[in-house]
C-alpha cells in the first residue's frame, strides 16, 4: 500500500524545515494556520459564487446575494469540507482532529440535506392540497 506523506512529515523530516521556518517568520500577516485559511477562503469563494449563479437564475445581479444566507453553493458545507480536507492533508487521516472535522462536515452537510428535502415535501403537499381543494386553488389564483 502506498503511503501519504502529509506536510507535518515533511517539515518533521528536515527537508521543508528551512523553508517552512523562513516562511512562517517573513509572513506575519497571514495566519500560519492553513487549515483555517482554506476554510476561510474557500467561504469567500462559495459566497462570490453566489452572485453569478443568481445572475444565472434571475438574470440580474444582486451583490446582496453574496452576502446572505441560504442558496446554491453551500458556503456552509464548503466551509467544512475545505476544514476537512486540508486537516486531512497536513495533519494525516488517523489524527483526532481529522475525525472531528469530518464528524462536523457530515453533521453540517446532513443538515443542509435534511433542510432541502424538507422544503421539497412542503412544495409537493403544498401542490396536492392545492390540487385536491379547488376553492384553495381560486383563492390563490385570486392573489395573482
Amino acid at each position: 500500500m502506498d503511503e501519504v506523506m502529509t506536510v507535518r512529515d515533511a517539515v518533521s523530516s528536515g527537508s521543508m524545515a528551512q523553508t517552512t521556518s523562513s516562511f512562517s517568520s517573513s509572513s506575519s500577516l497571514l495566519p500560519n494556520n492553513l487549515p483555517l485559511l482554506s476554510a476561510f477562503l474557500t467561504c469567500a469563494l462559495a459566497q462570490f459564487l453566489k452572485l453569478f449563479t443568481n445572475w444565472f437564475k434571475e438574470k440580474r445581479w444582486d451583490s446582496k446575494s453574496m452576502l446572505g444566507s441560504g442558496g446554491m453553493p453551500s458556503s456552509h458545507s464548503a466551509t467544512v469540507t475545505a476544514l476537512a480536507l486540508s486537516i486531512g492533508l497536513q495533519e494525516g487521516t488517523g489524527s483526532p482532529a481529522f475525525a472531528i472535522a469530518v464528524v462536523l462536515a457530515c453533521v453540517v452537510c446532513a443538515f443542509f440535506i435534511i433542510s432541502l428535502l424538507l422544503v421539497l415535501g412542503c412544495i409537493h403537499y403544498s401542490f396536492i392540497c392545492a390540487v385536491a381543494h379547488p376553492t384553495f386553488f381560486l383563492l390563490v389564483k385570486s392573489l395573482y
